[in-house]
Parts: C-alpha cells; sequence; structure tokens
C-alpha cells in the first residue's frame, strides 16, 4: 500500500469517528482558555486605548509581544508561568490523549466514545509519559547530532560566505525537525503497539520501533507528508477566507473565530488519521501476537 492510499484510507476511517474528534477538541480548547483568558485580559488592558492595539488586530508583532512580555513581568503578570503550565498540561494531555484516542479506535466495545477514551487514557497514562518523556530526550540528542555539524560548519565560515551560512544554517534546521519528527512518529508507533498488545515495557519497544522505523522509514513518513498536506491546504483555504472578510466588523470578526474553530477541528481530524494510518501500519509490520501472549504481557511486572 503506497502512503497517499494509505493517507486517504485513514481519513476516511476519520470520518466515521466524529465523537473523538470533538473530543479532541473541546480538550485543547480548554487547555488553551487556561492560559488565553488571562493574557486576553491583559491585552485588553495594555492595548485597548492604544495606538498599537489597531496594528495588533491587522498583524502579528514580535517586539511588541516582547515588550509587552516585559511590561507585564514588571507588573507581576505571571506571563512566563501561564507558558510553564500551558506546557506541562500539553506534555500530561500528550499522553492521556493518545491513549484515549488509541483505545478508542483499536476497541470494539459497544459503549460511549467518552467511556473508551477515559478508560484508554487512564490505563495507558503512566507508561505513556514515560515513553513521551524518553522520547523528547532521545529527539533533542539525535537533533544535535544531525544538526551539530553543519552549525559548527556554518559558524566557522567568515562574513564574506554569508550566502553559505544561511543555506547551511536552513540545511541545519530541516535536519534538526526531521529528527525531531521521525522520533515522533516512532513514539506514535510504539505507544499503538504497546495499546494493541497491551505491552507493558513501553521504553523497550519505543527503541525497538525507533530503530526499525530508520530502517523503513518512507510509507511512515509519507503518511504524515499527505496528511500535513491536507491539512495545509485547509490553512491555506481559512486564510484566503479571512482576508476577504470586511476588517473591522463584529459580524466578520465572530466569522473568523469560528474559521479558527474549525481549523482546530480539522487539525484533530488530521490527527485521528495520523492514528488510524498508523495503526494500519503498525498490523502490517508487526502482526498482532497471540492471545495467550498479549495476556503473559499484560500479566508481567511493570
Amino acid at each position: 500500500m503506497h502512503s497517499f492510499q494509505l493517507a486517504t484510507a485513514a481519513i476516511r476511517k476519520t470520518a466515521k469517528n466524529l465523537r473523538l474528534i470533538a473530543l479532541l477538541w473541546i480538550a485543547q480548547l480548554a487547555i488553551a482558555a487556561i492560559a488565553g483568558y488571562p493574557v486576553f485580559r491583559y491585552l485588553d488592558s495594555a492595548l485597548s486605548h492604544s495606538p498599537a492595539g489597531d496594528e495588533f488586530l491587522h498583524r502579528f508583532s514580535l517586539p511588541l509581544v516582547s515588550d509587552l512580555a516585559r511590561a507585564g513581568a514588571s507588573q507581576g503578570i505571571p506571563l512566563g508561568s501561564l507558558l510553564t503550565l500551558v506546557i506541562v498540561l500539553t506534555l500530561l494531555w500528550n499522553a492521556g490523549a493518545a491513549g484515549g484516542a488509541l483505545e478508542t479506535l483499536l476497541s470494539n466495545d459497544p459503549v460511549s466514545t467518552l467511556h473508551r477514551f477515559a478508560r484508554g487514557a487512564g490505563r495507558y497514562f503512566n507508561r505513556f509519559l514515560r515513553m513521551g518523556l524518553v522520547a523528547a530526550a532521545t529527539a533533542i540528542v539525535i537533533a544535535a547530532v544531525l544538526s551539530g555539524p553543519v552549525f559548527a560548519v556554518s559558524g566557522a565560515l567568515d562574513d564574506a560566505a554569508e550566502g553559505a551560512k544561511q543555506w547551511l544554517n536552513f540545511a541545519g534546521v530541516l535536519l534538526a525537525l526531521l529528527a525531531v519528527l521521525t522520533v515522533l512518529l516512532a513514539l506514535d508507533l510504539a505507544r499503538t503497539r504497546v495499546a494493541r498488545d497491551d505491552r507493558r515495557k513501553g521504553v523497550a519497544v519505543f527503541f525497538a520501533t525507533l530503530r526499525a522505523l530508520l530502517r523503513r522509514p518512507l510509507l511512515v513518513l509519507g503518511l504524515w507528508f499527505w496528511l500535513a498536506a491536507a491539512f495545509a491546504a485547509l490553512a491555506l483555504l481559512y486564510s484566503a477566507l479571512c482576508h476577504v472578510l470586511p476588517t473591522g466588523a463584529g459580524l466578520a470578526l465572530f466569522a473568523v473565530v469560528v474559521l479558527q474553530q474549525l481549523l482546530a477541528m480539522a487539525r484533530a481530524g488530521m490527527r485521528v488519521a495520523l492514528w488510524s494510518g498508523e495503526i494500519a501500519i503498525v498490523d502490517r509490520r508487526s502482526p498482532e501476537p497471540p492471545l495467550s501472549k498479549r495476556l503473559a504481557a499484560a500479566q508481567s511486572p511493570r
């Protein structure tokens, strides 16, 4: 099966899991609201009577955001703490969401989606969290090993080779991103194997899956590419629609918010599609073990 066929099959399967998509979207919205609401209150008080506020509505300004962050810190507004909180919650949610989504997609129980999701999130949380922490450290190491020499060569060049330095820096960033993506895909596949077979030694499964993925990466990377391309097309459509809407109108602002949330739901849908495609890859490359072995793995110590 080619990666494009796998991606289209995964998208068709995702269309049958709208409740799971809605669940992921609502949870992501709740996490964003935890930091979004206090930040919105601060931005409203800081920019509502400032000309910079009107400019900020039309285009993002990194210097303005930096100035606001410094001003908020001086006034005792913990923007950095809020960002840290969101990062921690996102990491914890990632482990729980992976377990819940995989349990929902793998299980044929006639119970509700919410019940299966909660069951999987609780059952695999500890294993998936450990695997995620190990994968994060592994991604940093591999990215440093691959991109470090490129950045070192770039730093050794003199100012006369400015063009070469820019291209080397660009290549270094691409290598680092490719390393992180490969490790994250290996983590997804390993979590899929753990959830399907109820394996206890998740970290060992992750490293075995990473080695297998490095030997045969094209199908998995191709699946991710086609799903990312589909989401990029939706993002371009969203951007085009936002440019068509008139600025400054209350109805137009409401339409932009609705379009943003539709795009967020599409992102959740592509995530479910990626999990569905990865389940198909795991079933193809690692057939499900006999029931006796699965029971033995489930009864083995953590």
